[in-house]
């Protein structure tokens, strides 16, 4: 019910995006009668959650509570409830009474128990960048960490565990010559995607014993990245990964073709869209072998502009048929990441241009993330390679964008961004760090310099090992 009443409010509201949306103070208009009336179904149902519910119900909610205070743009909250759920979900999955727990979910539990892994996997990728403070303040996810160690477990270890959970009985080595239908796609598309968390798990254990945790030489630094993006487990995982990518990709496409030659208007025909996104992006911007050759990474531009071109159809028709702005809130899509990723690492400046153009115009919220900062990042980002471009090999060039990082603090109103700049008077290239907060949806962001945060070495190592 508070959903319900919180998208009327949305529906009746002034605003065209969800991204532009500012939540009222005080029931000064009478269209904010629905605001205020979610807010208190939304206190009503806390409280019978507090007086009485089981774990399995309590996880079951923690995702409704994180759909609400999304939609109201408090990230510090839906941030408590991904930590809340995500603590109970583990708890239900290691107890010694598990098989318990999960039949009493439901006549068919596991299922349903797997849709709900899928959405906290995907808010959990998110969390590595968006964190609740500041670099260094502790762990966005303290309830669910502490019992991680208490089970001598690791974040990467709980995901390999949700991944586990039975939702399609596909085999990705035996994928059909040619798929029939988008459901049978998306059954072995949904097994070869689980197969991809145990990337995190393997970049976790070569971070941690890379040697490059609290260091900050420059040398030990350049090795770290040629030991991840050349490590003999990493580039098997990836072959593989490609191997099975292209074996779906070929068997999807003659079914892809067919819906796009039909019915323009059709349910079928934007998620096969949809679905064709995510195959492009698991093919050229999950695999990060590629970023040790430059050229390789060049080669990739074609499946860049496609995506940009699908992506451009989808938000399109979205805009046509979406008329509240509480529908364009998604707590699985990746898009706008994606953009990001081709605004980054597309090597064409044309491609990374329109990539910006599409982030500017994005009207929608995908999960924790800011989608205005994702699209302030990639702005800068044009700054950063037009600096880079004008001094040495495209080789040289390459690797000097290697040492771009970031963060969003602040639960995601707050930048901070490394890269290497040149310094005017001495002609070398150094390391330098800047932060943006963001406050309102403008294109006026004020960058300022700032010393370096943490260790002072990698940021990313930093956040792995917090």
């Amino acid at each position: 019910m508070a959903i319900g009443a919180l998208s009327m409010w949305h529906r009746q509201s002034r605003y065209e995006s969800l991204r532009s949306v500012t939540i009222p103070a005080a029931p000064i208009a009478e269209e904010d009668t629905h605001y205020f009336r979610a807010v208190a179904y939304y206190c009503h149902s806390m409280k019978l959650l507090s007086q009485k519910a089981s774990p399995q119900d309590a996880v079951f909610l923690s995702v409704l509570l994180l759909f609400f205070e999304s939609l109201r743009g408090n990230t510090q909250a839906a941030l408590d409830h991904v930590n809340h759920g995500l603590t109970l979900l583990f708890a239900l999955l290691t107890d010694k009474n598990t098989h318990y727990h999960v039949a009493n979910l439901a006549p068919n539990p596991k299922p349903l128990l797997s849709a709900v892994a899928d959405i906290f996997t995907h808010l959990v990728m998110q969390i590595r960048t968006v964190l609740r403070g500041r670099v260094g303040q502790g762990p966005s996810l303290p309830n669910l960490l502490k019992e991680l160690r208490n089970k001598q477990q690791t974040m990467e270890s709980f995901m390999i565990l949700l991944s586990r959970l039975p939702r399609s009985s596909a085999v990705t080595d035996q994928i059909p010559t040619v798929f029939r239908s988008l459901d049978e796609f998306e059954e072995y598309w949904v097994t070869s995607r689980r197969r991809q968390t145990m990337m995190a798990s393997i970049m976790g254990e070569i971070i941690q014993t890379s040697g490059a945790i609290g260091l900050n030489d420059e040398q030990v630094i350049d090795h770290f990245y040629f030991e991840v993006l050349g490590n003999p487990r990493i580039r098997e995982f990836c072959a593989e990964s490609r191997k099975a990518m292209q074996a779906l990709d070929a068997a999807f496409l003659p079914l892809f073709n067919r819906i796009i030659m039909s019915d323009a208007k059709s349910p079928e025909y934007l998620r096969a869209i949809h679905l064709r996104l995510q195959c492009i992006a698991g093919y050229v911007m999950e695999d990060p072998t590629q970023c040790l050759d430059v050229e390789v990474l060049a080669s990739r531009t074609p499946f860049f502009r496609e995506y940009l071109f699908l992506a451009g159809i989808a938000l399109r028709i979205a805009k046509r048929e979406i008329t509240n702005p509480a529908h364009q809130l998604s707590l699985q899509s990746g898009l706008a990441w994606h953009l990001l990723i081709v605004a980054l690492f597309c090597r064409e400046p044309l491609t990374r241009d329109e990539a910006v153009r599409i982030l500017r115009d994005y009207p929608g919220q995908d999960g924790l993330w800011n989608t205005h900062c994702l699209y302030v990042l990639a702005l800068k980002n044009r700054d950063i390679e037009r600096i880079n471009a004008v001094d040495g090999t495209p080789v040289q060039q390459w690797r000097r964008l290697w040492r771009r990082e970031f963060v969003f603090e602040d639960c995601g109103d707050r930048i901070v961004l490394r890269y290497l700049d040149k310094d005017q008077q001495t002609g070398e290239w150094q390391l330098v760090e800047e932060m943006a907060e963001i406050r309102e949806q403008s294109d006026d962001v004020r960058w300022i310099r700032q010393p370096l945060t943490g260790s002072g070495g990698l940021l990313m190592v930093d956040l792995y090992s917090a």
